[in-house]
């Protein structure tokens, strides 16, 4: 049939693209669902309490409270697509392409959410980029001793601050893994990573945090903390605009998407930001 005039084509089912699930919307954020305007999250100031005598005056504890503010970010996107792929391919072909979009969207996301610093250019702030984040001196060793050095401290600096309560996990640089993976939390005991936990917590990898050197890479970031304390939020549905008239010259449709979101850290001590030496 190589050869043959009458040799069959067949369009099978289309394939996504390569590119890594979102990992936002399975951490844990406390998500506040579509919200329909600004929205301000109050958050307790911490006040105290303390013993007295029986008729001493008491202590002022009271501390101001604090807020996140939650405002619409736009995260957009097109694609123009022939109309002849159109033609011969009907909604498959702009299905396919809406959705891997969608899961772009998903990435971008998780480059902001979970980068080392604020990356701009209108996106949300990252995690670790609030006032107040915690941070530790790392350890100096490298490789695998390093590795479980810097993931026991930082459970131990959040424990020190105001204990280990609520959602935590790490979130790793990519990099990291290998060093991870092969480190002991208990010498010849204990794997410091083992089924998708890490020193007892949720252990997740991105390519969001930074790195240094390379090649070969010479240190990489992480994060640990409370992913509960993340208020995620978005501003309306997913908008998708089928536009016919942009491109028509040139025989193509525009394929639009937007969506407005934001998120925000309610106090910075939820977490600690680390740099592991490879």
């Amino acid at each position: 049939q190589t050869n043959s005039a009458i040799a069959p084509t067949s369009i099978g089912a289309y394939v996504d693209s390569l590119q890594a699930s979102a990992l936002y919307n399975r951490i844990g954020i406390n998500d506040l669902g579509t919200v329909a305007a600004d929205s301000v999250l109050p958050i307790a100031g911490g006040s105290t309490v303390g013993w007295d005598t029986e008729v001493a005056a008491a202590t002022d504890g009271g501390v101001d409270f604090e807020k996140v503010t939650l405002t619409p970010k736009r995260l957009a996107g097109y694609a123009n697509l022939s109309n002849v792929i159109l033609a011969q391919n009907g909604t498959a072909a702009e299905a396919s392409v809406m959705r891997d979009m969608g899961r772009n969207m998903g990435t971008q996301i998780d480059a902001a959410m979970f980068a080392s610093a604020d990356i701009g250019g209108g996106a949300p702030g990252s995690i670790v980029g609030t006032a107040g984040t915690l941070t530790f001196a790392e350890s100096a060793a490298g490789g695998s001793a390093g590795a479980a050095s810097d993931m026991l401290e930082a459970i131990q600096t959040i424990a020190d601050n105001h204990g280990l309560d609520g959602n935590l996990s790490f979130v790793n640089q990519w990099a990291l893994y290998s060093n991870i993976k092969g480190a002991a939390q208990v010498a010849s005991v204990s794997p410091l990573y083992s089924d998708d936990r890490l020193a007892g917590y949720p252990g997740y990898f991105s390519n969001a945090p930074a790195t240094a050197g390379g090649p070969p890479i010479t240190s990489a970031d992480g994060l640990f903390g409370d992913f509960s304390r993340v208020y995620f939020a978005t501003f309306g549905p997913s908008s998708i605009t089928v536009d016919p008239f942009s491109r028509a010259v040139n025989g193509e449709v525009r394929l639009i998407m937007n969506n407005y979101m934001d998120w925000g850290v309610a106090s910075g001590a939820s977490f600690v930001k680390y740099t592991t030496v490879l």
